[in-house]
């Protein structure tokens, strides 16, 4: 159990005076509640308390940020999450990955995307828990670069949130005019948004279906934009749910699901400059 820390909370949420007393694994899981344990950088999640800072990620995109002194993190208070060990550095080109925990965890968890694709020259912006909402509110800082290539893994939490296809649209849409308007010459990549296992997202994988749908739409009529359908690598056809053995909890992959997000991304990847 973890009591008595102080705690930062995301502006606009509300501030709990006392700590949750984390016993019941399970009825953590029932009330769908998603911790990730952080030492230095989180080197993992799972439904259960530790030591050290707590992120607590209510799926209604509650975040609260524990800080027990080992390792404290550098909290967004405008983009409502965490951005990562503080003096963390990314490079000015190459290519640059912002999302949501999917694509936060191929650093925290499998040694980032450079590992993953095999290259060298990746960014990752991934925050977990946000949605394009939140990604289009911090776009600029990537438009304030020099990317050859944004790719955008963000979505599902949209749907959590209740958003139309047609405005999560609208928003990829106006992160993209963002960064056009100072990196004219940028490529995109929109990356389908997965299905997930019945424990997450229950009665809405249509829903899903239909959002990648509208996703290769506006690719195929958006000059510089390609979609990348990684969602037929897991599972057995449109609205169905996800092989489980290619996610950790149902909703985020593991290890082999980051191979195939990789086997479906790589073609689509400009080649590391010179």
């Amino acid at each position: 159990p973890i009591a008595g820390k102080p705690f930062v909370v995301s502006r606009g949420f509300r501030l709990f005076r006392e700590l949750f007393k984390f016993q019941d694994v399970e009825k953590l899981r029932d009330d769908r509640i998603y911790l990730a344990a952080v030492t230095g950088e989180i080197q993992g999640d799972a439904y259960t308390g530790q030591i050290g800072n707590v992120v607590v990620d209510f799926l209604d995109c509650l975040v609260w940020f524990f800080t027990s002194g080992i390792a404290p993190l550098h909290f967004c208070a405008e983009s409502g999450g965490i951005l990562g060990a503080r003096g963390h550095d990314r490079p000015d080109t190459g290519i640059a990955f912002i999302g949501d925990s999917i694509c936060q965890n191929a650093k925290l968890l499998y040694g980032d995307w450079n590992t993953i694709l095999g290259r060298s020259d990746c960014a990752n912006y991934g925050i977990g828990g946000q949605t394009t909402l939140e990604c289009r509110a911090r776009i600029g800082e990537l438009a304030a670069r020099n990317y050859r290539q944004i790719v955008f893994i963000c979505g599902i939490n949209d749907i959590g949130h209740g958003y139309t296809k047609e405005e999560i649209v609208q928003n990829y849409a106006a992160m993209i005019e963002t960064v056009q308007a100072s990196n004219p010459d940028c490529q995109f990549v929109i990356l389908s948004t997965l299905p997930t296992t019945s424990a997450f997202y229950s009665g809405q994988q249509g829903k899903i279906t239909l959002l990648n749908l509208a996703f290769k739409r506006f690719a195929n009529k958006t000059p510089n934009v390609t979609f990348v359908d990684a969602y037929s690598a897991f599972c057995p056809k449109a609205g169905e749910y996800a092989y489980p053995e290619l996610l950790s909890d149902g909703l985020h992959p593991n290890a082999e699901g980051y191979v195939k997000i990789a086997e479906m991304l790589t073609p689509y990847l400009l080649p590391e400059a010179e």
